[in-house]
């Protein structure tokens, strides 16, 4: 009796929702706290964890929540997690296009009182990933619950300054080569006080924005999306062998095909090239690309299981073959430009409440 009372109010609330569902192709950024719902549902029923390969689209979220849902005694945490997956604040203009245009103002102010030693934009506790810019305008469009569209445009104080000073530095194991200049020191960072509104005519303005923005295209049981934003394989804590979400803002194609016991991930990660490296021979500029694609699977509702199998692409142009995916990466013997990885994750649920990663 108990479970069908949970049953009936899980199918009420889903109702409810539905009258103005968030679209199916959205990918949820990695900041909703719907991960969390989720993951901790699924180790109250002690069941797997769910995909780890993230962020989820909406539609793939919808299948992983209704999973759990009829199993689940925590309508309340149910409830709030399906409302993460369908709130939507798009203007429905017809039965295919909707839209968004909204404005966000943040007035935010960093203070310390050692300029001397804490004096680069890492020593801060609220690190320039978290900060937000004084004005964001988005834009937000979904074409017929299959297509969606976001960016924005962020006004805001850039951390960098004209009068940063350089210092220069020889080579960091594998990761600069030599007589190439990192900073040191900033400018900004070394004041008392310092608000993200520009004060100064010296003050830079933001250059880095869109932090966020996606092209997705997605299904029943696929997606696939390009953009910008943060990305996570795996479920650690503290980080990920392979790829962690401290990146926010990594410029991807991302293709997924996924079910309740299986899911495919093809992933390509555009990297940049802070240092201004170039190719000794021909001038051009390094590029560096990631590789990678991820299987999981889950043979039982108690255990899943990960296998990746990665590559780090430097060089100054691309062989078009190593961009297939069905290939196996580790056979591309080029260690003038390719660096290989691979990873195996499990996660098993021990007993309700508790589980194991590794």
């Amino acid at each position: 009796m108990k479970r069908l009372a949970l049953l009936i109010a899980t199918l009420l609330i889903c109702v409810s929702l539905a009258a103005q569902s968030s679209p199916s192709s959205r990918m949820i950024s990695l900041s909703s706290p719907l991960y969390e719902q989720v993951d901790l549902l699924y180790r109250l029923a002690g069941l797997a964890l769910p995909s780890a390969s993230r962020p989820w689209s909406t539609q793939e979220a919808r299948q992983i929540l209704s999973t759990i849902t009829e199993l689940s005694e925590y309508p309340e945490l149910v409830s709030k997690a399906w409302q993460h997956i369908e709130e939507t604040d798009l203007k429905e203009v017809s039965p295919t296009f909707s839209y968004l245009l909204s404005t966000t103002v943040n007035l935010e102010g960093y203070a310390h009182t050692n300029p001397d030693q804490f004096k680069t934009p890492s020593d801060w506790l609220y690190s320039v990933d978290e900060r937000k810019p004084l004005f964001r305008f988005t834009m937000e469009m979904d074409f017929s619950d299959r297509l969606y569209f976001s960016t924005s445009v962020d006004l805001g104080v850039s951390s960098a300054h004209d009068n940063d000073p350089t210092d220069n530095a020889t080579t960091i194991g594998a990761f600069t080569p030599l007589n190439v200049y990192l900073q040191q020191t900033a400018y900004r960072y070394q004041k008392y006080l310092l608000p993200n509104i520009p004060l100064s005519g010296s003050d830079n303005m933001l250059a880095d924005w869109p932090r966020e923005s996606q092209l997705s295209l997605a299904g029943d049981w696929w997606s696939l999306t390009t953009g910008r934003g943060a990305l996570s394989w795996g479920s650690g804590q503290s980080g990920n062998l392979v790829l962690g979400s401290h990146i926010t803002n990594h410029n991807h194609l991302k293709a997924s095909f996924f079910a309740e016991q299986a899911k495919l991930e093809l992933l390509y990660l555009f990297l940049p090239n802070p240092t201004g490296e170039n190719n000794s021979l021909s001038g051009d500029a390094v590029q560096r690309l990631f590789l990678g694609h991820r299987l999981e699977a889950q043979p039982a509702s108690w255990a899943r299981i990960a296998i990746t199998e990665n590559v780090m692409y430097e060089g100054s142009s691309l062989t078009l073959a190593y961009l297939d995916p069905t290939y196996i990466y580790h056979n591309l013997y080029d260690s003038n430009h390719l660096n290989a990885i691979a990873s195996l994750e499990v996660d098993l649920a021990i007993r309700p409440s508790l589980s194991l990663h590794g």
